[in-house]
């Protein structure tokens, strides 16, 4: 039996690494902080640095990869005919992009694989857009089973990329060179400006800046070219959204289960019940 469970899990890490297109990967366990302290959080680091979190503790790891794989399965099996589709609503609604690609992407500035199922826009003017946002990700990797349509993913889309763009960022995304890699700027013609500000203004400004996660020179062009600053979510959002991400696994696989089988066991419902306690919980904890 334990020599079964070897060899599905050494296939199922094989084929997650034939997937996500890698050459190499390696199993990482990390321990748990704070409320979780005494637990190890597992995933797979890959070759290129990419990491994709499989679950909590041993006795989850191979339920996990199982998930997982499913998952990118799906995501691969569909990837040409959603793009497709995505294209062809594109066409139909008059939008200033004419063409798109559905692709991976680890999530903005880190090498973590969460909500990874993307949308690249390309402009007319040639310039290119990421969309990410967690229901069309969802459709991408799992279809419209847990109510994740097409048309509704579409909708947020079409209203995102052609308006505020708040789950919009260009792309390539870009990754800060290290100070050993950097290299002096040519000149450039700019127009230097003086502002003059009092005490109560300058603070305000710095205050702006530092919330917005930018130097104030930055910010300020930002602002002259009319960009909608938002501030910049706290670093531990990515380490709650991605244990979410994974107690949303962990649901959609009960909800799976009972669909199936017509309806749900009283074991499966107490299960549900305490992940979803286990989000409440993470969110409070966090926010």
């Amino acid at each position: 039996m334990i020599d079964e469970k070897r060899s599905e899990t050494l296939l199922l890490e094989r084929t997650l690494q034939r997937l996500f297109d890698e050459t190499s990967y390696h199993v990482e366990r990390s321990p748990c902080r704070g409320k979780f302290r005494g637990h190890n959080d597992y995933s797979i680091v890959f070759g290129s640095g990419r990491k994709l979190f499989i679950g909590q503790d041993q006795r989850n790891y191979l339920s996990g990869l199982r998930k997982q794989v499913g998952l990118i399965q799906h995501f691969r099996d569909h990837q040409a005919e959603n793009t497709e589709k995505i294209k062809a609503a594109l066409a139909a609604h008059n939008t200033p992009f004419c063409d798109a690609a559905v692709e991976i992407v680890p999530y903005n500035g880190s090498t973590d694989l969460v909500v990874y199922g993307v949308v690249i826009l390309t402009h007319q003017s040639g310039a290119q857009l990421l969309y990410r946002e967690t229901a069309m990700h969802f459709y991408l990797v799992d279809g419209e089973k847990h109510g994740y349509s097409f048309d509704k993913c579409m909708a947020h889309l079409l209203k995102d990329a052609c308006g505020e763009r708040a789950y919009c960022k260009e792309f390539p995304l870009k990754t800060p060179l290290p100070e050993s890699e950097k290299r002096p700027r040519p000149m450039m013609p700019y127009k230097t400006i003086t502002l003059r500000l009092d005490a109560a203004h300058y603070a305000r400004l710095t205050e702006t800046a530092r919330t917005a996660g930018l130097k104030i020179e930055p910010m300020l062009r930002q602002l002259i070219m009319g960009v909608n600053l938002r501030p910049r979510p706290p670093d531990t959002y990515a380490a709650l959204l991605r244990k979410l991400n994974a107690i949303g696994n962990n649901v959609n696989q009960l909800a799976y289960q009972a669909n199936a089988r017509g309806a749900a066991t009283q074991d499966e419902i107490r299960e549900a019940a305490r992940l979803v306690r286990q989000a409440v919980r993470l969110v409070r904890n966090t926010l």
